[in-house]
């Protein structure tokens, strides 16, 4: 008898916690509904989107875009071969026996460089010769590279750039799934075709340079395009380069001023904000693809009957009962809430400081969410970017930017007057006044001259200015650190005569 009022005991109390268990499993399934319902028409009513391939940029005519040029012309296909003048210039991984040197880094220290280093490395590669002047480097790198020179003529003539094709195009498994070839041939082509302008530079051929420094800056318009993450990163990578090569060009003097109008126009096309903001929506909208693709692809797997076919089977209906669908729709309304509200948001109505607070505040976020208590959390830790990390690069890009478009126009101010403006309000109507502003306060960019040298500075991530001092060649390697202090300055001291 006891065995049996055990057995009952038992039995009851097994019915109970499954009955539990499936109340649990129906109200998260039904709470979680809601949440996502939720965001969804939040997002909606905010004039956004979940739809990753609407925020893709409208495709342009290949008789303008610089990336349909051969052979860039199919490059983010990963199921297409690159063809060998692509991979010839990756010197890197051709000639990993020969150390490449450190960049340029005249912007950083205000100092112009030499290029003894790279005609070294040049004739490491076989290239030119160790004693090469930058002229006859030139003329050796258009040999062994002639897409360098075919790029560089296109790039004023061809003003749009988009990788084809489209992101994504013929991949399947959602847009993280999305492979990306692409960006390790671009790379190394944009060092290549900042190396040649500097050499053009030095040689005294202004036309040159400006070509190819413009074959640069299309190759980054079609990264900064593309509303992914890395896109952001190898673009600022390659526009740093375009500004070296920028620095070294007002620093010679050799450009006039119809050459220099056009490389303006280039850089004020340039808008990080707008890029940043496009790809904070695809980094959103391409999780909650990737997520929903997930479940459907589980479903479809789970309702398949032993036939192929996909009417409901008992595996499906179990696991709709056992595996609640509301802890993934409870997960991805807390990623677009969060996504939106701290990123977004401050991205399109916010000033620099409070987009960082909103990244630090996000920080705090998806720290708080790894207690037990709050599983809808555990994916928003794993599938948000840290914005708070990629910040002060895009904004000491954008900085950089601004400046080397201001120093634009300051030369070419000073070749129709025969001299710096003393303040940058004489520049009127020479530049556009968007970029006069310093990004990190929206105040007018600091300016000092200095006889033939000038000084224009930002407050930089601090927001405190520090009278535009250059920093010391150990602190510039952190000028792009959350802790670095002091001013981003681009200082072009007189020229040598």
């Amino acid at each position: 008898m006891k065995r049996f009022f055990k057995l009952r005991y038992f039995v009851w109390l097994l019915v109970s916690l499954v009955t539990l268990y499936f109340l649990v499993v129906a109200l998260e399934n039904w709470t979680g509904a809601r949440a996502l319902t939720a965001a969804r028409a939040r997002i909606e009513a905010a004039g956004e989107t979940l739809d990753f391939g609407k925020l893709l940029p409208p495709p342009i005519p290949d008789a303008s875009n610089f990336c349909a040029l051969a052979p860039l012309a199919g490059i983010s296909d990963p199921k297409r071969k690159p063809e060998a003048a692509l991979e010839a210039v990756n010197w890197k991984e051709r000639h990993p026996q020969v150390k490449v040197p450190a960049w340029f880094a005249a912007v950083r220290i205000g100092k112009p460089d030499t290029l003894t280093r790279w005609i070294g490395y040049l004739a490491g590669i076989g290239v030119t010769q160790p004693n090469s002047t930058p002229g006859d480097a030139l003329q050796a790198l258009d040999s062994s590279f002639p897409l360098l020179k075919t790029l560089s003529d296109a790039a004023p003539i061809r003003k749009s750039a988009l990788f084809t094709p489209p992101l994504g195009e013929g991949q399947m498994g959602g847009p993280f799934a999305i492979q990306l070839p692409h960006y390790g041939l671009v790379r190394p082509l944009s060092e290549a075709l900042a190396l040649r302008a500097e050499l053009a530079i030095a040689s005294g051929n202004a036309e040159e340079a400006i070509h190819s420094t413009q074959a640069c800056l299309r190759l980054v318009e079609a990264a900064l395009a593309e509303p992914i993450l890395i896109g952001q990163l190898v673009g600022v990578a390659m526009l740093s380069q375009a500004h070296e090569a920028i620095w070294s060009l007002l620093h010679a003097r050799i450009a006039t001023d119809a050459q220099l109008a056009v490389l303006q126009a280039d850089l004020e096309r340039i808008d990080h904000r707008t890029s940043l903001l496009a790809t904070a929506r695809g980094e959103m909208a391409a999780m909650v693809e990737t997520l929903q693709s997930t479940v459907n692809v589980y479903g479809s797997i789970m309702n398949i009957e032993l036939d192929g076919t996909t009417s409901p089977s008992i595996a499906g209906r179990l696991s709709g009962l056992l595996l609640p669908s509301g802890f993934m729709d409870h997960s991805t309304a807390n990623i677009i809430n969060v996504e939106y509200d701290q990123i977004i948001e401050p991205l399109k109505h916010g000033t620099a400081a409070s987009r960082v607070a909103a990244a630090k505040q996000l920080n705090e976020l998806l720290r708080e969410g790894a207690a037990l208590w709050r599983p809808h959390w555990i994916l928003a830790r794993v599938a948000v970017p840290s914005f708070s990390s990629l910040l002060p690069s895009i904004d000491f890009s954008d900085t950089l930017n601004r400046q080397a478009a201001l120093a634009v126009a300051i030369e070419r101010h000073r070749l129709a007057s025969g001299n710096l403006p003393s303040k940058l309000e004489e520049l009127v109507p020479a530049y556009l006044k968007v970029i006069s502003q310093d990004p990190m306060d929206d105040q007018p960019m600091h300016y000092r001259v200095d006889e033939a040298a000038y000084s224009l500075w930002s407050v930089a991530l601090d927001r405190e200015d520090d009278g535009g001092q250059l920093p010391a060649e150990a602190e510039a390697k952190k000028l792009r650190k959350e802790d670095y202090k002091g001013d981003w300055v681009w200082h072009l001291p007189a020229p040598a005569n």
